[in-house]
Protein backbone atom coordinates (compact mmCIF):
# COMPACT_ATOMS: atom_id res chain seq x y z
CA UNK A 1 0.00 0.00 0.00
CA UNK A 2 1.43 3.70 -0.77
CA UNK A 3 1.86 6.03 1.81
CA UNK A 4 -0.10 8.88 2.14
CA UNK A 5 1.73 11.85 0.18
CA UNK A 6 0.94 15.44 1.16
CA UNK A 7 1.26 18.59 -0.49
CA UNK A 8 0.72 22.19 1.41
CA UNK A 9 -0.24 25.66 -0.79
CA UNK A 10 0.11 29.17 0.92
CA UNK A 11 -1.76 31.45 -1.30
CA UNK A 12 -1.84 35.14 -0.51
CA UNK A 13 -3.93 37.09 -3.51
CA UNK A 14 -5.38 33.70 -4.99
CA UNK A 15 -7.50 33.81 -1.87
CA UNK A 16 -10.49 34.42 -4.28
CA UNK A 17 -10.04 31.55 -6.05
CA UNK A 18 -10.92 29.49 -2.61
CA UNK A 19 -13.95 28.03 -3.81
CA UNK A 20 -11.86 26.62 -6.86
CA UNK A 21 -9.54 24.76 -4.58
CA UNK A 22 -12.35 23.27 -2.22
CA UNK A 23 -13.49 21.72 -5.53
CA UNK A 24 -9.80 20.51 -6.19
CA UNK A 25 -9.32 19.25 -2.54
CA UNK A 26 -12.84 17.33 -2.92
CA UNK A 27 -11.95 16.09 -6.53
CA UNK A 28 -8.16 14.87 -5.06
CA UNK A 29 -10.05 13.13 -2.03
CA UNK A 30 -12.37 11.10 -4.35
CA UNK A 31 -9.74 10.36 -7.29
CA UNK A 32 -6.40 9.93 -4.96
CA UNK A 33 -6.79 9.16 -1.31
CA UNK A 34 -3.62 8.84 -0.51
CA UNK A 35 -2.97 12.21 -1.43
CA UNK A 36 -3.55 14.76 0.88
CA UNK A 37 -4.19 18.77 0.01
CA UNK A 38 -3.82 21.11 2.42
CA UNK A 39 -4.65 25.01 0.99
CA UNK A 40 -3.82 28.21 3.84
CA UNK A 41 -3.76 31.67 2.47
CA UNK A 42 -1.61 34.65 4.12
CA UNK A 43 -4.19 35.29 6.80
CA UNK A 44 -3.93 32.24 7.82
CA UNK A 45 -0.45 31.97 8.75
CA UNK A 46 -0.91 34.90 10.62
CA UNK A 47 -4.38 33.81 12.38
CA UNK A 48 -3.22 30.18 12.72
CA UNK A 49 0.38 29.33 12.46
CA UNK A 50 0.32 26.43 14.39
CA UNK A 51 -2.18 24.44 11.73
CA UNK A 52 -0.29 25.84 9.10
CA UNK A 53 3.07 25.09 10.41
CA UNK A 54 1.97 21.38 11.36
CA UNK A 55 1.09 21.30 7.53
CA UNK A 56 3.49 22.09 6.35
CA UNK A 57 5.73 19.48 8.84
CA UNK A 58 4.53 17.04 7.32
CA UNK A 59 4.34 17.95 3.05
CA UNK A 60 6.41 16.46 1.01
CA UNK A 61 6.08 19.43 -0.91
CA UNK A 62 4.87 23.13 -0.13
CA UNK A 63 3.72 25.69 -2.84
CA UNK A 64 3.74 29.71 -1.88
CA UNK A 65 2.61 32.17 -4.44
CA UNK A 66 1.44 35.50 -4.45
CA UNK A 67 2.18 36.34 -1.20
CA UNK A 68 2.56 40.28 -0.63
CA UNK A 69 1.58 40.80 3.07
CA UNK A 70 5.18 41.77 4.54
CA UNK A 71 4.02 40.15 8.39
CA UNK A 72 2.85 37.03 6.54
CA UNK A 73 5.57 36.64 4.07
CA UNK A 74 8.49 36.91 6.71
CA UNK A 75 6.26 34.62 9.17
CA UNK A 76 6.37 31.94 5.90
CA UNK A 77 9.83 32.44 5.95
CA UNK A 78 10.72 31.58 9.63
CA UNK A 79 8.07 28.61 8.72
CA UNK A 80 10.16 27.43 6.67
CA UNK A 81 13.46 27.81 7.96
CA UNK A 82 12.00 26.12 11.00
CA UNK A 83 9.98 22.86 9.89
CA UNK A 84 10.89 21.85 5.84
CA UNK A 85 13.16 19.15 5.01
CA UNK A 86 15.26 20.41 2.40
CA UNK A 87 16.49 17.57 0.50
CA UNK A 88 19.17 17.95 -2.67
CA UNK A 89 18.94 17.12 -6.34
CA UNK A 90 21.80 15.00 -8.05
CA UNK A 91 21.53 15.41 -11.68
CA UNK A 92 22.74 11.74 -13.37
CA UNK A 93 25.47 12.52 -15.67
CA UNK A 94 25.55 10.64 -19.11
CA UNK A 95 28.83 9.32 -19.66
CA UNK A 96 30.16 9.08 -23.05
Amino acid sequence: MNAQKHITLVLGMERYNAELFEHIKSQIRARCPQLRLHVFFDNDVLERPKKVEAAISVSDVVFTALIVLDDAANAMIEMLKNTIRVSSLRSNRCRH
